[in-house]
């Protein structure tokens, strides 16, 4: 009754948009707690309900003592361990968002075009990491992130964030990876949902055998993010084409868009999404529909809520 009384309660804070992230951000970690109780109450089933001596019952209990490790080495705060020290070099602010430039104080982070790492602010005032998709390619001597400015904690790091400060990157994570799709593929970004492709465009070399489409959605050319170099960048690969849409022209990535850039059997690519959830989950469904199989399309997490 407890586990389920404060499962109730986390989803609740989980579900509720206008609580801010920094609050429930420590509320969710009262998940543990429910997965704590929700293991102490199986473990002292009767026999009848869970029988130990079974294989079955010798799985689930190894599930959960790992389970249990895990949870106490997140909650606990030791991953942070495997955090990298980086120094801010560079904040620069952009239409509507920021990039923050860091150096690393060791070695460079590892890491593949697409995935995300959290961030934290080392000072006072800055509390809680925050995760953030990386713009910038591997092998590049600085990692980059671009951060839209949503909330008070992004609009402190536009207003106050200062070079030489001290971050914590933790990371990196996620599977969303163009590499290693087939050779034709249609990428659709939405605002801030650029980045990812961003640090694609940036790894990507001339000569690379894809055919690649790039739909780029926002609210008007002012707002495109970095626009200018991409089409610099798909002048220079060649492989890439790119069609920008502006909504306050009454311009949406949409499927019938994509069919009209690109005619033919839509079955034979892959798609990858990432921005604003009513528009991934929008198109996702128009390409189910059209007979796009699962395993063709892949797309981002851009909330993280």
């Amino acid at each position: 009754m407890l586990a389920l009384a404060f499962l109730v309660i986390g989803l609740f804070v989980a579900l509720n948009r206008k609580i801010r992230y920094s609050t429930w951000r420590p509320t969710h970690k009262m998940m543990g707690l429910v997965y704590l109780l929700a293991v102490g109450h199986f473990m002292t089933a009767p026999v009848v309900l869970f029988d130990r001596s079974r294989p079955s019952g010798l799985m689930l209990m190894a599930a959960a003592v790992t389970g249990v490790l895990a949870c106490l080495y997140s909650v606990a705060g030791m991953n942070r361990r495997t955090a990298l020290p980086f120094t801010i070099e560079a904040v620069r602010p952009l239409e509507r968002a920021t990039e923050v430039v860091l150096k690393p104080q060791h070695a460079m982070m590892d890491f593949l075009p697409g995935q995300f790492v959290f961030v934290e602010v080392q000072g006072k005032g800055w509390k809680e990491p925050h995760p953030f998709t990386i713009s910038s390619a591997p092998g590049e001597q600085r990692l980059r992130v671009t951060i839209k400015v949503l909330g008070d904690w992004t609009r402190k790091v536009r207003d106050e964030l200062q070079p030489g400060g001290a971050v914590l990157v933790r990371g990196p994570y996620g599977k969303f990876d163009s590499a290693r799709a087939g050779n034709q593929q249609v990428w659709v970004a939405g605002g801030i949902g650029l980045t990812p492709f961003l640090s694609m465009l940036r790894a990507m070399q001339p000569g690379d055998p894809r055919q690649i489409l790039l739909v780029y959605a926002a609210r008007n050319e002012r707002d495109a993010l970095f626009l200018g170099e991409l089409k610099t960048r798909v002048a220079e690969l060649g492989n890439v084409s790119l069609l920008t849409r502006f909504s306050e022209q009454g311009e949406f990535a949409d499927l019938p868009l994509i069919q009209q850039a690109w005619p033919g059997e839509l079955g034979q690519r892959d798609y990858f999404l990432c921005g604003p959830k009513p528009m991934t989950d929008a198109l996702r469904s128009r390409l189910r529909k059209a007979g796009v199989a699962r395993g063709r399309l892949h797309a981002e997490a851009f909330e993280f809520r």
